[in-house]
This record gives C-alpha cells, structure tokens and sequence, in this order.
C-alpha cells in the first residue's frame, strides 16, 4: 500500500498494524519524513516512478487538500493502483456556514465541496 502525504508515518504504521503482512511505505514533501520508517522523502506524490504503476493494493491519503493540482494527484494515485486496488482519500469538509476561506489554513490550498471531490 501506499500513503501519500504522511509527515510521521502514522499512517503507513496503522495500515500495517491493523494488515499484518502488508508492506505499507508513505511519501513526504518535507524533508523530516526521512526521519520515519517506510517514507520516502522529500517526495512530490504528483509524480510517482512509472515501476510502480498497477503495483498498489491501496492507496490512501489525507493530505489532497495539500495539492497544487488535485486532479492530477488522482489521476496519478489512480495509475498505480493494481487492478483490484482502491483509493482512500480521507477529506475533512469545513462546517456549513463557516467562511472556508477563513477556517482553513493557507497549506491547505484546495478547497472542494463534496460533490466537486466525488468528480474527480
């Protein structure tokens, strides 16, 4: 599996505790995520090696909001799923009402509703 996005390893961590067996390695932008076992960093998760496409059983990540082009992150998270692979994205929505641009930090550049996701 793949876990794009996941500064500490948490993530890769739980997949595999909770899959024993499963290798699980995550991608980082930051250089800290060298510091983590099973991340690859830094680490743009918009351009992934061409030998990994149709190789994961899952991708998951939580971080699409972190892209400079959504769209693209999909369509590349998408090529490296195997056949039967899935895609997890993991996307909180600001409350109704509130002023996204307000509520949401500015590392967070994209900002979708649900539906907008859902085409992706």
């Amino acid at each position: 599996g793949l876990c794009h996005g996941s500064r500490a390893g948490r993530e890769q961590q739980w997949f595999m505790e909770a899959m024993p067996g499963f290798e699980v390695w995550g991608t980082e932008i930051s250089e800290d995520g060298r510091h983590y076992p099973n991340t690859m960093s830094p680490f743009d998760f918009h351009e992934v090696p061409q030998h990994w496409e149709g190789r994961a059983d899952f991708v998951y990540s939580n971080a699409l909001d972190h892209s400079y082009d959504p769209p693209l992150a999909v369509r590349t998270w998408m090529k490296t799923l195997a056949t039967k692979g899935v895609l997890i994205i993991d996307y909180s929505f600001p409350d109704e009402g509130d002023n996204v641009w307000q509520s949401m930090p500015l590392s967070d550049p994209y900002q979708a509703s649900l539906a907008q996701l859902q085409r992706l």
